[in-house]
């Protein structure tokens, strides 16, 4: 793991070097003719890049480990509300973990807002 305030020029030119190793397989990756075969592995190597990169800042390349270490894998207490409705019921829609659903489990319903809902289920006159 790399201490910002110790830092090494060893230590600089070799995170230099991966990461323009990384950078390299990434354009590669995602710009390279799907037709040639050789350039096949840049993804797999542009993701191992990344993680000598994380294993090198931050001692581990684990997602798990780095998302307990920042405190940002704890569950939320409880849902939130938005101001979005559902697509499919028209209720509210709340802001979960796992995305945002309404409370009859319509996860991954397309949002609507107040004034689209309205359109879409106008109220039943009596």
């Amino acid at each position: 793991m790399i201490d910002p305030d110790k830092i090494k020029k060893s230590q600089v030119k070799k995170l230099l070097i991966l990461l323009e190793q990384w950078t390299r397989y990434e354009v590669v990756s995602r710009l390279a003719p799907i037709e040639k075969l050789e350039y096949g592995d840049a993804f797999a190597e542009m993701i191992k890049k990344e993680n000598e990169i994380r294993e090198m800042l931050y001692g581990t390349s684990n997602f798990v480990e780095l998302g307990d270490a920042w405190n940002i894998l704890r569950p939320r207490k409880k849902k939130r509300k938005t101001k979005l409705y559902c697509s499919i019921c028209g209720r509210v829609q709340y802001d979960t973990t796992s995305g945002y659903t309404c409370k009859k489990g319509h996860g991954g319903a397309e949002s609507l807002s107040k004034k689209e809902k309205r359109k879409k289920f106008p109220k039943k006159k009596k």
